[in-house]
């Protein structure tokens, strides 16, 4: 392989990348405010000295109408967005769905309360998504039905089933597992109902179940990934695996909604502890960067596809006014800031 002269300038460019004439750059400059890093009012540095949670200007490519149905997808921080946004009465599709607090593996018999409800109360936390592999396989399983054996689950021991594809459900009985699973399923088909869908990424660290050979949405909690670490191995996929499945995710919705849906993609400032040999400091950096290049790649590609800087608002604020004191869980008040702007700029 020669390496002499200079690659090639110009040429076959990827539809990510973005040409605009000079007229169109000093338009777009004389236009934007928020254009400099240290320089006028509106300045990132006057933004992040000013003691405030962070401020962005935000200019979507869309605009949503209040009857538009919105379907939520990704982590924790998806469900955190979509209860604000219940509270602009936004039709949501995941409303009513979802698992009672007793099924949760986080249920608490002396406090009543699992998933984050009360007892008797049906908690969405069931519909967490923390991969983009994980999140095009519930999508695929909504628009084309399921081939798995056993809908997917495992028995990690006798008479009790693990549901890898779902988040935070107890091992149970398969009966009582399937009927989880039905519940999940019944959620997640309301994806075939959505103008809007709102996507946040989480994490690029994944596992893989070997009985199926499917990226799974979580290991099992407890003892049993180490009793049962040959049903198991571990993934951290990089930024080629991360946009080509992102890619097909939103090409999939696109095509199976007519091309008459906004898909807008967030990534969750969570973070998480590391399966890797890394400081958790840079593997939850190196982690989330790589949702966030994949995140820009796919909104510069695809015209009905958007990023919110959900991710910049909360990092880039002061930690005393984003972070819960865990320091992994955002604050309400940070949440409602993000979802106020989210608002703004895409409601009339």
């Amino acid at each position: 392989m020669s390496f002499d002269g200079f690659p090639p300038m110009m040429g076959q460019l990827s539809p990510a990348t973005k040409t605009y004439s000079a007229e169109e750059a000093l338009k777009f400059a004389k236009e934007n405010t928020a254009r400099q890093w240290s320089i006028g009012p509106d300045s990132a540095r006057g933004r992040l000295a000013s003691g405030e949670r962070m401020s962005v200007i935000h200019r979507p490519k869309f605009k949503i109408s209040k009857n538009e149905a919105v379907f939520t997808i990704g982590s924790c921080f998806a469900r955190e967005i979509e209860i604000a946004l219940q509270g602009h009465q936004v039709p949501l599709l995941l409303a009513g769905h979802g698992v009672i607090a007793e099924k949760y593996d986080s249920w608490r018999e002396d406090k009543q309360i699992g998933g984050g409800v009360p007892a008797g109360k049906i908690s969405r936390g069931v519909f967490h998504k923390y991969t983009t592999h994980s999140m095009f396989f519930d999508v695929h399983r909504a628009f084309y039905g399921n081939t798995v054996p056993d809908e997917g689950l495992l028995e990690l021991a006798e008479n009790k089933w693990f549901d890898p594809h779902a988040a935070g459900l107890a091992l149970t009985s398969k009966d009582e597992a399937l009927k989880n699973r039905a519940a999940v399923d019944a959620g997640m088909n309301e994806v075939n109902h959505a103008d809007v869908v709102i996507m946040t990424l989480g994490l690029t660290e994944s596992w893989r179940e070997k009985k199926n050979g499917l990226i799974i949405n979580r290991a099992p909690t407890g003892n049993f990934l180490k009793k049962r670490s040959d049903l198991f191995e571990f993934i951290d996929f990089g930024y080629e695996d991360v946009v080509t499945v992102l890619k097909h995710l939103v090409e999939m919705i696109a095509s199976k909604r007519n091309n008459k849906v906004k898909i807008i993609v967030t990534v969750s400032p969570v973070p998480s502890s590391t399966f890797t040999n890394k400081d958790v400091v840079p593997a939850s950096i190196g982690s989330k960067s790589t949702l966030r290049a994949a995140a820009e790649t796919v909104s510069r590609t695809y015209d009905y596809v958007d990023y919110f800087p959900s991710y910049e608002l909360v990092t880039l604020s002061p930690r005393q006014l984003a972070w819960n004191e865990d320091a992994v869980h955002v604050q309400m008040d940070m949440v409602k800031k993000i979802t106020n702007t989210f608002i703004d700029a895409y409601y009339d």
